[in-house]
C-alpha cells in the first residue's frame, strides 16, 4: 500500500471495498454513512485510484472498485506506519 495518506472518507470506502470487492460507486454511495453525494463519492474514489489504492473494472455498464493490495498487506503496512511515526519504528 502506498505512503501516501487517506482522508476520513477515503479509509471509510477502503473498508467497503474489503468488506465487498466490486461495488460500484452508486452503491458505495447507499452504505457510506455521511450522506455524501454521488459526485463526491465518485471524486473520492477517483483519488484512490490515482494513489494506487484501487483499480476499476467494467462490469456491464458501470465500473466496480477493488483493492490492488490485499487487506492483510494494507493492515501491515498501516501498523508499520504507526509504529515509525510514534514509536520510532520500534
Amino acid at each position: 500500500m502506498s505512503d501516501k495518506s487517506l482522508t476520513h472518507k477515503e479509509r471509510a470506502l477502503m473498508d467497503l471495498i474489503y468488506a465487498k470487492p466490486g461495488q460500484s460507486v452508486a452503491e458505495l454511495n447507499r452504505l457510506l454513512k455521511d450522506n455524501s453525494s454521488y459526485s463526491s463519492t465518485r471524486a473520492a474514489l477517483s483519488r484512490l485510484v490515482d494513489k494506487s489504492q484501487l483499480v476499476t473494472k467494467q462490469s456491464g455498464t458501470k465500473y466496480t472498485y477493488h483493492p490492488i493490495a490485499d487487506q492483510l498487506s494494507a493492515g501491515t503496512s498501516a501498523i508499520q506506519r504507526v509504529m515509525d511515526t510514534f514509536f520510532g519504528g520500534s
